[in-house]
């Protein structure tokens, strides 16, 4: 009988051994498709990053472009604006110079109405000097 239980717990141990390499195998399968899964996972994320990366560097190549197009626009902008403050300068001076022209004008015809009215003064001055002297004339009788 001890020989029996020998048997019998020596069959137990074997059938625990046997259950505890089933179980180890499944866990080692278990982590083999977890592991594959994580991969095919991490692949994908490296893809798609990948992807990510070079759609960005695309844009980023535009948008020095469109920076540089930009900065060329700017120049020109700049040119424009010189041009337009030359031109500005150009017509200030030009009406200046019209402003001189119509002080002159208005000034001459300031002096010709004072002239106007002195010549106008004396005139009346001397029509009634001369209907003074028409009396005067017209009182002497020859004899």
């Amino acid at each position: 009988m001890v020989q029996k239980n020998k048997k019998t717990m020596i069959k137990e141990k074997g059938k625990e051994i046997c259950q505890r390499v089933l179980d180890t195998n499944n866990l080692e399968l278990k982590l083999a498709n977890d592991s594959e899964r994580v991969t095919a996972e991490t692949d994908d994320l490296v893809r798609q990053t990948i992807e990510a990366v070079e759609v960005g560097l695309g844009l980023s190549s535009g948008m020095v472009d469109s920076i540089m197009e930009v900065g060329e626009k700017a120049g020109m902008s700049v040119g424009i604006m010189e041009s337009v403050i030359q031109e500005v300068a150009v017509q200030s001076e030009r009406i200046n110079k019209i402003t001189k022209g119509v002080n002159k004008i208005s000034e001459s015809a300031q002096n010709n109405a004072a002239t106007a009215e002195e010549t106008a003064a004396s005139s009346e001055e001397q029509s009634a000097q001369s209907d003074t002297l028409t009396e005067l004339v017209g009182r002497f009788r020859l004899k």
